[in-house]
């Protein structure tokens, strides 16, 4: 039986999909057992901002082009899983048409962003069912909107897919001039030569390209609140979910691709414990820093009060999940996927309380 190269695909993408909700099952059953409920509340919250910009064609585009980097951040995240370097390589090696491959990268990627795609659609059919008011868009234009929408996401993804795949064959290499200078400089602290200068010279792509993503993405949370787009307690528990997925996902991904540099430090007089601990900084990094730029916010621009115990709590217990995120190794998929959530609706619990 001759396969094409589209159910060859396929089947591979279905393969791996199914062992990622083999691994993950625990997980999705807790979170939607903790998260039903919510859903359409959460639908709401999340077609908000393009239900309103439907009324306000100025910030149409933007908040299109924001829900889309959004959708196309699970690109990123599917790309080991679906797109492996190994595969990219080898099917670059095939007399494949170049329309082909778009085609079929766009049928899984359309795929991958439809659950979300979904849910957004849901909440622009609730606040459409919603009284009309002087701002509320037609039926028409909610409709172009969402298709638009999908169209441009699956544009932005399928672009994101080629990019990734084109820094995944160029890697970083250095000159003979430059190995010499790197002989010549002096000494820098081992944190710089083992966590920093990997990710910079691309031996390590995967979690430099997850690190970037995450941090685009939490940022991309504080944006709505800055111009008074739904409540910003809403967008701080989205910043809490997300903030614990990508911590989840950039540690595997450094575990596996740092591995090698880190068994060839155990002869060095240093600290492994510190050195693991290193490690987990940087996985915590694009967290740690949208939650500065959140804790910015309510301190400096948020002109209405809040609660400072409630926030202090919220810190510490967002704190104390990442370290135990960290630490999850040890458990069982299902132990771990217990916790996290525990952990999670603590924080969106906090979270919800932070502003009166």
């Amino acid at each position: 039986m001759t396969l094409t190269y589209r159910q060859v695909h396929w089947r591979y993408a279905r393969k791996r999909l199914l062992q990622a909700l083999q691994n993950w099952g625990w997980f999705l059953l807790i979170a939607a057992a903790l998260l039903g409920p919510a859903l359409p509340a959460a639908a709401v919250f999340v077609a908000l901002p393009l239900f309103w910009s439907l009324s306000h064609p100025l910030w149409f585009a933007p908040i299109l082009a924001a829900c889309a980097l959004l959708l196309a951040s699970q690109i990123v995240l599917l790309k080991p899983l679906l797109w492996p370097a190994q595969w990219s390589q080898q099917r670059r090696s095939l007399p494949l048409p170049a329309d082909l491959l778009l085609r079929i990268d766009s049928e899984i990627v359309l795929c991958c962003v439809l659950p979300l795609l979904l849910l957004l659609g849901s909440g622009l059919v609730l606040l459409m069912a919603l009284p009309a008011t002087d701002e509320s868009p037609s039926a028409v234009a909610a409709g172009a909107g969402f298709m638009l929408l999908g169209l441009t996401s699956t544009g932005i993804c399928v672009a994101v897919l080629r990019l990734l795949e084109a820094l995944e064959s160029t890697p970083g290499h250095r000159s003979k001039p430059e190995a010499e200078a790197e002989v010549n400089k002096p000494a820098r602290h081992w944190f710089v030569d083992l966590m920093l200068s990997p990710l910079q010279r691309g031996y390590a792509p995967s979690t430099r390209r997850a690190i970037a993503a995450a941090t685009a993405t939490l940022l991309i949370t504080l944006i709505p609140p800055l111009y008074h787009l739904g409540p910003p307690e809403g967008w701080l528990m989205l910043y809490s979910l997300l903030a614990l997925f990508w911590l989840a996902r950039i540690d595997k991904l450094s575990q596996f691709e740092l591995k090698p540099i880190l068994e060839q430090c155990k002869p060095l007089p240093l600290s492994l414990t510190h050195i693991e601990w290193s490690r987990r900084a940087v996985c915590a990094a694009p967290g740690i820093a949208a939650l500065t730029a959140w804790l910015l916010w309510l301190l400096w621009l948020q002109t209405a009060p809040f609660r400072t115990p409630v926030l202090l709590s919220y810190v510490a217990v967002s704190l104390i999940a990442w370290v135990l995120q960290l630490q999850s190794r040890s458990l069982r998929d299902g132990d771990n996927a217990a916790r996290l959530m525990t952990s999670l609706g603590i924080q969106l619990a906090l979270a919800s309380e932070v502003l009166p």
